[in-house]
This record gives structure tokens, sequence and C-alpha cells, in this order.
């Protein structure tokens, strides 16, 4: 799940990071990854700020997309497409 939900957010091209934040220049570069064990995982988000915006303010847009995310409010398209990435990936593994 937490894959999922990584790749939602950020996948290098279509997540809501890469759509809301990277593409639209409100950070310098913004992303996430997770990092799964056998018994605790952690999921990571990060953003560089542009010249003159605040920590806190590059923190606050990374908050908005994961309020987004928790309400559903993504492109339909976007979950279709991350499963099949998943799948594909799979595959080819």
């Amino acid at each position: 799940m937490i894959t999922l939900i990584n790749l939602l957010l950020s996948n290098g091209r279509a997540g809501l990071l890469d759509l809301n934040l990277n593409q639209k220049q409100k950070v310098l570069n913004s992303g996430g990854f997770a990092y799964v064990l056998k018994d605790y995982s952690t999921h990571i988000l990060f953003a560089e700020p542009k010249e003159g915006q605040t920590l806190e303010e590059a923190e606050k847009l990374l908050f908005s997309q994961l309020e987004l995310l928790k309400k559903d409010e993504f492109p339909d398209w976007l979950m279709n497409a991350v499963i099949t990435d998943m799948k594909l990936q799979k595959t080819k593994s």
C-alpha cells in the first residue's frame, strides 16, 4: 500500500508532486520514496525550496498534496496508470 501511495504522489512523471509542484515550478524539486522493510516502513517526502521560499512554505506545499490524496482529489486516470505501471515493473522483474 505504501508503494502505491508513493507512486500516486511521486513517480517522476505524473504523480501529484510531479504535476502540481514540479511542473508548475512551485518548488525547485520535490519527490518521495518508500523504504519498505518486513516489520516497519518509512515514507520520505522532500521538497527543495525556490530562492526566497522558506522551508515552511515548501513543507506546506507537500502537505497540501497529501491532503489532495486523502480527499481523493486527483485525476481518475492516475490510479489506473500507477497500477498498470506496477504490474509492468513486476512483469519485467
